[in-house]
């Protein structure tokens, strides 16, 4: 039991591979060659790991509108001043060049497109 949880969160860790990137296809050959899947499982498994895409999609979506939202909701309660500062102190925290945030979306966080 053990044995078959690492070797399924090893899976999981390794669908972003060293760049980032998922590659679906590859770590599901191996899984189904390890776990000797018969079609039938293949497609279950392909078909429960683009519904977990999916909703990953959906979270991260939501997570980058909370946190806009709650930007947006802060520099409201600013001084024109403060909010120089607060743009200020956000580009040198988040960093002022556009950059790529989890799962590799380019900026939507305010903290890089705003100045384009």
């Amino acid at each position: 039991m053990l044995s078959l949880g690492l070797f399924l969160g090893g899976i999981v860790y390794a669908e972003h591979g060293q760049d980032g990137k998922m590659d679906h296809g590859m770590h599901m050959d191996k899984m189904a060659k390890e776990l000797k899947l018969t079609e039938a499982q293949k497609e279950q498994v392909k078909n429960i790991m683009e519904e977990k895409k999916q909703k990953m999609e959906e979270h991260w979506k939501q997570v980058e509108e909370i946190k806009n939202s709650t930007q947006e909701k802060i520099k409201s309660l600013l001084t024109e001043e403060q909010k120089k500062t607060f743009e200020s102190f956000h580009s040198k925290h988040h960093g002022k060049k556009e950059h790529k945030h989890m799962h590799g979306e380019n900026c939507t966080m305010g903290c890089c497109n705003d100045k384009k």
